[in-house]
């Protein structure tokens, strides 16, 4: 997973709809050069060589995420591909989230941080955004959702959640010395409880779903099934890598699965189980995954998104990790910008409850089938 090169900015990107206003019907008419359509896997290497060419580019627009959404999600997608003088100008991947529990909307993308519009042209953009509000009229969406790039610096975001990301030193001996005394007291702790975290193949993965399912039943939330994570390994073979963290049995007691991107490693999914926080199994597996990624030469760590001010959110700051707000965009079917709604524990105590006392096995059932109704 070598670092990957992060293109210098030579023209302006559009990463959000155009607004409504004054210059809307010129904007149209310009827009009217551009030929949009549905994209098929035989653009797929297409599509990801306008995201490689892109500086507003986020992990959320490559191709692959296609695969594991229409697979296992089971989620109908509409991947739109602008062109303009017979080259790519222009994306907008979309799935169509439908269900009791998260509505029918159209949703860039759904299960990841980022995802939305990527344009090199207003006209590209506006275009991408015709075709996106006619797609949801037809198919009686209530509107559409976009997850453009994090916003760097910034804390407090419009959904209530920042992912937490830290600048990683070009040394990476300097890793260790960048961490406060507390951080490197509990990363020696773990070492001596005999923790040890490593990177694992594939076959490692129905171990780390088993301690993954259970802290998601613990923490009140429907798991994503197995063949998600498998798909994610599947079709990201040389971006995702899976580690685990054993104890001095050599039983699994967590894990996670990091994905790079250009000059960022991102964490999506992590989870230790419970009875072992006493012996630190979080800094165990973040301090190597983070050893890697710097030997990696990568710039960036991504944590992933945490809600605000929460416990997750805390840790990760520990690290010296940094919050940028999630730039999420909500609209109505005819595209005029809505107040961003997401779903949030806190406001459903008595259902998240009820999940943490069902059985696991319960949960692990009934789990993935709610899991891929929820957008979040």
């Amino acid at each position: 997973m070598g670092r990957e090169q992060t293109p210098s900015l030579v023209a302006p990107v559009w990463t959000e709809p155009p607004e409504p206003g004054a210059a809307a019907p010129d904007l149209r008419a310009r827009a009217d050069n551009v030929t949009c359509a549905p994209a098929t896997d035989a653009d797929a290497d297409e599509w990801n060589r306008f995201v490689a060419s892109q500086p507003g580019a986020n992990l959320g627009l490559l191709y692959e995420w296609r695969h594991v959404i229409a697979g296992p999600c089971r989620r109908k997608t509409h991947y739109l591909l602008a062109r303009e003088g017979g080259q790519c100008a222009g994306i907008l991947p979309l799935a169509n989230m439908t269900g009791a529990l998260g509505g029918r909307r159209l949703v860039s993308l759904p299960y990841l941080d980022q995802g939305g519009l990527l344009a090199a042209s207003a006209e590209a953009a506006a275009s991408l955004w015709n075709a996106a509000t006619e797609l949801a009229t037809r198919l009686g969406s209530r509107g559409i959702d976009l997850r453009s790039a994090a916003v760097a610096g910034g804390s407090s975001s419009n959904c209530g959640r920042a992912t937490l990301v830290l600048p990683l030193p070009p040394r990476p001996e300097d890793l260790w010395k960048s961490f406060s005394p507390k951080v490197r007291n509990q990363i020696r702790k773990s070492e001596k409880e005999g923790l040890k975290s490593e990177a694992a193949g594939p076959e490692a993965l129905a171990r780390f779903y088993e301690v993954f399912a259970q802290n998601m039943r613990d923490l009140g939330s429907p798991v994503h099934g197995l063949p998600f994570l498998e798909a994610v390994l599947s079709v990201f073979p040389e971006k995702a890598r899976l580690y685990v963290t054993r104890d001095a049995s050599d039983r699994v007691v967590g894990g996670a699965i990091s994905i790079a991107f250009r000059d960022t490693i991102t964490v999506p999914w992590a989870s230790s189980l419970r009875e072992v926080f006493h012996a630190c199994p979080n800094h165990s597996l973040y301090w190597r995954i983070l050893s890697d990624a710097a030997a990696s030469g990568a710039a960036r760590f991504d944590f992933g998104r945490s809600h605000e001010g929460s416990g997750t959110y805390r840790f990760k700051t520990q690290w010296g990790a940094e919050p940028c707000a999630l730039a999420w965009s909500s609209f109505d079917a005819r595209g005029t910008r809505q107040p961003v709604k997401v779903l949030k524990p806190s406001e459903h105590g008595a259902v998240t409850w009820a999940w943490q006392h069902l059985p696991v096995w319960i949960a692990n059932k009934v789990g993935p089938v709610l899991r891929r109704q929820l957008a979040n």
